[in-house]
This record gives structure tokens, sequence and C-alpha cells, in this order.
């Protein structure tokens, strides 16, 4: 009984995890979701945004 509040907070993480997913563009899903299922949102979050930055420092380095 004491492990089901833990649970709840896990299946709220995974479904953010899909939802999230399904919204970011598709340059920055691919490398993020093509080599790890992701189960924690936040390092999802830090995942996304570390392709993101990668991005944009090509962007900037091929002007």
């Amino acid at each position: 009984m004491k492990l089901a509040k833990y649970t709840m907070s896990f299946i709220m993480d995974e479904e953010k995890c899909k939802l999230f997913k399904v919204d970011l563009r598709t340059v920055i899903r691919m490398p993020v979701t093509t080599s790890m299922v992701w189960l924690d949102f936040s390092k999802l979050v830090e995942a996304a945004m570390r392709v993101e930055s990668a991005l944009a420092e090509e962007k900037k380095s091929s002007k």
C-alpha cells in the first residue's frame, strides 16, 4: 500500500513524456526519441533542450 502513492506519479510522468514528444519539432524529436525510451519527464526536457541548443549552435556556425 505504501508504494501505491508513487505509482500515480510515475504514470503521470510517463504520460507527460508521451504528450511532450508528440509536440516536439521533428528535427528535435528524432534524435531525442530514437535512442531511448523516456519515462522521466524532466530528463526528457533536458535532452530536448540540449538538442535544441546544439541545432542553434550548428545554425549559427554555418552562417
